[in-house]
């Protein structure tokens, strides 16, 4: 659920929005998006606003509410996709650890956790490719599996992008967000 805060807050903070979930002095302060993309970011906070939702009425809980971003996070649109990017590299890979656990557990509440991590995480790598569609990055979709599931032929055009880390923990997700810059407040 912290990562559905932080996308919120990520988003928000990117369209100059506020939110309930990050801190108002990071707000971008003029408009890094064209329009088109600000369509893009405002799908994206509403899709990390409905899983947060979901993941709410599974009775999970987090507790940290709000977070701040390093300086000069949304100082450019460079800075800020870049960031972006990486986010959702962990948003992934916690994902993924989160299937993996899931998936262990058999009985129906562990099977719909699984189906749901397993959802979102799909719309957390459509995220990330928006975001290095934006930036320029070519091809935007860069990978053939997430994890190390397969390991095809590198340098391969559409699979040139490094495998994401699948977290065996939310704690070890939520150590990397630390180490990317992202400060729990509250």
């Amino acid at each position: 659920m912290g990562a559905e805060r932080i996308g919120i807050a990520f988003y928000a903070n990117a369209l100059g929005s506020p939110t309930e979930f990050g801190v108002p002095a990071d707000q971008a302060k003029g408009n890094l998006l064209s329009s088109a993309h600000r369509v893009y970011f405002n799908a994206a906070r509403n899709q990390e606003t409905s899983h947060l939702g979901t993941l709410q009425s599974l009775g999970l809980g987090f507790p940290k509410t709000v977070f701040s971003f390093p300086a000069g996070t949304f100082d450019s649109a460079s800075n800020m996709l870049a960031f972006g990017e990486q986010l959702e590299d962990i948003f992934i890979g916690a994902y993924l650890g989160a299937v993996k656990a899931a998936a262990a557990d058999f009985d129906a509440l562990g099977t719909f956790v699984a189906e749901a991590a397993a959802q979102i995480m799909g719309i957390e790598c459509e995220h990330r490719v928006l975001i290095r569609d934006i930036a320029g990055l070519n091809p935007p979709n860069d990978r053939f599996y997430e994890g190390g599931v397969a390991a095809p032929a590198s340098g391969v055009l559409g699979d040139t992008g490094a495998r994401s880390v699948v977290y065996g923990t939310g704690d070890a997700a939520v150590a990397a967000l630390v180490a990317l810059g992202v400060t729990p407040v509250s």
